[in-house]
């Protein structure tokens, strides 16, 4: 399942359907739903014209203007991606997208974002660490993809890592593995970008829980607005779509006595500077990271380029720090 940038289609493949072009036997389908008024989804259907042949049919992205979709290539010769233009209301015929290390003999699954400039690969070749992995494919400021490139140990195991699915913002993949820790077959997990421009550093990947995953085959997550959509066989059978809503986290009862003990870590602070004139700035960091956020780097500079400007007599620097496992504040003077 794959919904459209602005969130009024729902596409995804069905198999092994009599009304498929090419009929039970043949390839998948590229079927759509559209919402009504009331955010109902209708009756799919599959009269997408050039989008379905007796190949099998597959979505892989849609640009966030609406008026491209990216699709495996089941139209043309070669192996690899091809995308599709949407001219005076009506899809013109797919055009094979010329990137060469796309044309693989090996299976090959792919995301493409809708910035399209970040594309995600699940494969196996000679630098995979199990039987399919996660590989990432950046496109450079000449238009150029570059290889793709193993978003390592992290994320990849010696099992099958397949479906990824990017954030709009870029920041969280989801993906479905049999590798990590979880319920059954297959389950879908969640990992965070450390570095804001480095595909290959992620945080240790997150089981979505029992709420989403099950003992069968859960895959292809997608999201859109809070609600969730992704593929299961836990009804038995082949794959169904099923839906959901994710739900927003409250601060947790040790981010508010994090956030007490540092509110009175800066009274400790007036106390200790009496009436001096003085400024003072709290930089924060992401827990357990060691990188700081625009938003803080931003401040940070804010102060360099005050103190660039000012005489001062005394510059100090303390750190103050939470472990939440002790509830223990730990504060350190660094400069004077």
């Amino acid at each position: 399942p794959l919904i459209s940038p602005d969130g009024s289609k729902l596409f995804f493949s069905r198999a092994f359907y009599k009304e498929n072009v090419g009929g039970e036997l043949a390839g998948m389908d590229i079927w759509i739903s559209e919402k009504d008024n009331e955010g109902k989804w209708g009756k799919p259907h599959n009269d997408l014209g050039v989008w379905n042949n007796r190949e099998n049919n597959s979505l892989i992205g849609i640009k966030k203007d609406n008026n491209v979709v990216y699709l495996i290539n089941g139209y043309s010769k070669g192996k690899g991606i091809s995308f599709s233009k949407q001219l005076g209301g009506q899809w013109i015929k797919p055009e094979l997208l010329p990137i060469k290390w796309v044309e693989r003999e090996e299976m090959v699954g792919y995301y493409m974002h809708p910035d399209f400039d970040v594309m995600l690969l699940t494969l196996n070749d000679k630098n995979s660490i199990g039987k399919e992995d996660i590989y990432v494919s950046l496109k450079d400021s000449t238009g150029t993809w570059r290889k793709p490139i193993n978003l390592g140990p992290t994320i990849n195991t010696a099992g099958f890592e397949i479906s990824p699915f990017l954030s709009a913002d870029k920041k969280r993949l989801y993906f479905s593995s049999s590798g990590h820790d979880g319920l059954g077959d297959a389950d879908i997990f969640m990992s965070e970008r450390i570095y804001e421009n480095d595909y290959t550093v992620w945080s240790t990947p997150v089981n979505l829980g029992e709420k989403i995953n099950s003992s069968s085959f859960d895959a292809y997550f997608s999201t859109h607005d809070s609600i969730i959509y992704f593929s299961s066989n836990r009804n038995g059978g082949l794959s169904d779509i099923f839906t959901g809503k994710m739900k927003s986290v409250g601060k947790s009862e040790t981010e508010q006595y994090a956030e007490q003990l540092i509110q009175e870590a800066k009274q400790l602070l007036k106390e200790l500077r009496g009436e001096s004139e003085t400024k003072e700035l709290f930089i924060e960091f992401s827990t357990e990271s060691t990188d700081i956020e625009s938003e803080q780097k931003k401040k940070l500079n804010d102060l360099v380029k005050f103190l660039n400007y000012q005489s001062y007599n005394e510059l100090a620097l303390l750190s103050v720090a939470y472990e939440p496992k002790s509830k223990t504040l730990h504060t350190e003077r660094l400069s004077k």
